[in-house]
């Protein structure tokens, strides 16, 4: 029984609820198929595990070309993609050889238009406190390549309550209601105070 069979995705509103909403499901599914107290060993992390599930739901053709060796999409080749040691694909770029951490030299690659992307968008934004577009790219950029990726950030964060509070409109005083003056004719002929 996989993971995306026991809860639906799109009901859960940020990563931190679905990655601890997975970890409590595993952990109990592994405690009722132990017959001993020893703890089992999970080679995935239940980030890497979405990641897993995701990129199985919407890349599969190219994890298939890559494993049999077959004629390759364009993305493919474009990006550089491989699998790595876990089954998970990510981007080979230019950066080999660079002083960074293995996330950012090769990125996993995720789909545009999916819950978790949404989900990781949302939750880089957040711990960036809420700041722009670009040093949200920036941050995602180090982990995760995206399709589309500054289109789908500048849809998300228009979408933001905190940042409409922040960066809305401000206040704009309403214009007084029209002043009328009634003047008695009379009294005005006979100076009248």
């Amino acid at each position: 029984m996989s993971v995306e069979c026991l809860f639906n995705i799109s009901i859960v509103s940020t990563l931190l609820k679905l990655l601890r909403i997975t970890a409590f499901v595993l952990r109990f599914i592994d405690r009722c198929k132990q017959s001993g107290n020893r703890p089992s060993v999970q080679s995935f992390s239940v980030e890497e595990l979405w990641i897993a599930i995701c990129q199985h739901e919407c890349f599969q053709q190219e994890q298939e070309s890559i494993t049999l060796r077959r004629c390759q999409p364009p993305i493919v080749r474009q990006l550089k993609l491989f699998i790595d040691r876990d089954g998970l694909l990510r981007s080979g770029g230019i950066l080999h050889n660079a002083p960074l951490e293995e996330n950012a030299k090769f990125p996993y690659l995720l789909p545009s238009k999916h819950t978790l992307t949404k989900l990781i968008i949302e939750d880089f934004h957040r711990k960036q406190l809420h700041s722009g577009v670009n040093a949200t790219l920036t941050v995602i950029r180090q982990k995760f390549l995206i399709l589309a990726l500054r289109r789908q950030v500048q849809t998300i964060l228009k979408r933001c309550v905190v940042c409409k509070k922040v960066n809305g409109r401000p206040y704009q005083i309403p214009d007084p209601p029209p002043f009328h003056l009634r003047v008695d004719k009379g009294c005005a002929l006979r100076g009248c105070d």
